[in-house]
Order: structure tokens, then C-alpha cells, then sequence
């Protein structure tokens, strides 16, 4: 809870300073894929064994603030909160092993932001993702111990292409870029008594589709 109330009171200060500085400001929500889980490992449980991709699945809302001035480019940043799953697949002949990892957190963005017209812009942006996470781990015939959140972080390059109906107005915009994350957790050890520290990473491109208000 007091996560979730600091990173809206990022959120909430990211506004006025928009508006202190002119700028145009977007509000959107992100639905997308994430990178998938390449590797997975906790010493003595899981091999690092790379691990079939099987995708991910990306929910996100953000603040974005963009430069208002004569010239074509114009600099942008923003911040918000993200949902995101990375999926991998160990098929291993006898003890196929599905890895689902659940992340959580606050992202920050910056860049560049270039006019077409009007109402067409286009975006190409470092995305930064901090927060937490843990793995759903399944593997027929076997019950795992509990698991222990984990730090997340999450890089990506973005470029993207917006339409903003009208200003004030509705906005639709698509993201296509490239994201790698490191996911960490713990994991109950029965024979030993205690929780080992396990990892997963991932590469891989991604893809948003962004529906927003420009106000």
C-alpha cells in the first residue's frame, strides 16, 4: 500500500509540472505483450536451462508530458504503473515446467517527440520499469513450495505513432520496440528449512496498443 501511495504521488506531482511547463499532456492506457522469460534459476531447484519462449502480456496507464514549441521535435517525459506477466516453457521430456512470472510497479519515460501534423506525432523513448515480482511456477504431477516476492526491473526502447482526434480529444497510438527485464524471487527450500534466492530474465520485442485523452 504505501508503494502504490508514493508512486501516485509521483504521478500526481508529474502533472502540475506539465502544466508549469506548458506542456501537452496525454493520459493513456497500454494493453501489449511483454519480453518473454528466456532463463530461469535457483541453485540446486531450476537450471538456467534456456526456456521456450512463450510471450508475455503487458497492462499499463501513464502520464505523458510533451513540449509545446514551433519547432517539429520536442523533448517528452512521463510516469506510471504497470502490470506485466513474462511466460516461459522448460518442455523437458519428463518434467515440463511452465514458468509464469507476475511483475508489478512504476515505470518512468523520456524522449523525443516529433509532429507530423496537427494531430499525428510520433515518439522514440527510453522506458524504465522498477517494482516487484514473483513466479507461478507449474509443472505436471509436482506441487512447489511457496514463493516470496522479488525485485523487478525492466528496460525498453519504444517508438511509436499517435492520432489525437481532437485537443482537447480522444488519442490512439501504437508501440512497437525491444524489452529486458531481470525478475528475482525466493523459493521455500523443504531441505534445507529455508527460502534460496532464485532469478528469471528476458528479452525479446514488444508491442502496445495505446488508447488515451490529450488534454
Amino acid at each position: 500500500m504505501k508503494k502504490l501511495i508514493i508512486v501516485w504521488m509521483l504521478i500526481l506531482f508529474v502533472i502540475p509540472c506539465i502544466a508549469a511547463a506548458e506542456m501537452e499532456a496525454d493520459f493513456r492506457i497500454k494493453l501489449g505483450s511483454a519480453a518473454p522469460l528466456d532463463t530461469a534459476e535457483v541453485p540446486g531447484i531450476i537450471s538456467s536451462t534456456p526456456f521456450d519462449s512463450d510471450g508475455g502480456g503487458n497492462f499499463q496507464i501513464e502520464i505523458i508530458g510533451i513540449s509545446k514549441q514551433e519547432s517539429a521535435v520536442g523533448f517528452m517525459f512521463g510516469a506510471g504503473l504497470f502490470s506485466r506477466v513474462h511466460r516461459g516453457n522448460d518442455r523437458h521430456p519428463t518434467l515440463p515446467t511452465q514458468i509464469d512470472y507476475h511483475a508489478a510497479g512504476f515505470s518512468l519515460t523520456a524522449g523525443v517527440a516529433i509532429k507530423s501534423t496537427e494531430n499525428f506525432h510520433f515518439e522514440g523513448k527510453l522506458e524504465l520499469g522498477l517494482g516487484v515480482g514473483e513466479p507461478d511456477i507449474t509443472t505436471p504431477g509436482l506441487i512447489w513450495n511457496d514463493v516470496n516476492v522479488g525485485p523487478y526491473g525492466s528496460a525498453s526502447i519504444l517508438f511509436g505513432g499517435y492520432y489525437t482526434f481532437a485537443k482537447p480529444g480522444f488519442q490512439l497510438g501504437l508501440e512497437l520496440g525491444l524489452q529486458s527485464y531481470a525478475g528475482d524471487f525466493e523459493i521455500y527450500n523443504s531441505s534445507t528449512g529455508r527460502y534460496v534466492e532464485g532469478k528469471t530474465e528476458g528479452s525479446g520485442g514488444v508491442v502496445n496498443l495505446a488508447l488515451g485523452y490529450r488534454f
